[in-house]
């Protein structure tokens, strides 16, 4: 099982990839060139999968500090960049 522990001491687990707090971003450019594809029926499921992973970043949203960690450089890099919500 995945996880990953944010320095409040909370736990992600990671194992399902759909948990609430298991995030994307994705650029503005590359979903209207997702959205150019789906528009001509020129992708399948799959396919668009791998366009959304394709360049995007792993957000983790603590639920416990709100803390936001952001993949570096990529999708699956195991390196966080981690922000605290200002007050």
């Amino acid at each position: 099982m995945s996880k990953y522990v944010c320095k409040c001491g909370y736990i992600f687990i990671l194992s399902t990839g759909n948990e609430d707090y298991d995030c994307r971003i994705i650029k503005n450019s590359k979903i209207e060139e997702i959205g150019g594809f789906l528009n001509n029926g020129n992708m399948n499921e799959e396919e668009f999968y791998n366009k959304i992973d394709s360049g995007a970043l792993t957000v983790y949203i603590c639920p416990e500090c709100e803390r936001v960690h952001i993949s570096n450089p990529d999708l699956y890099s195991r390196f966080f960049s981690v922000y605290k919500k200002e007050d």
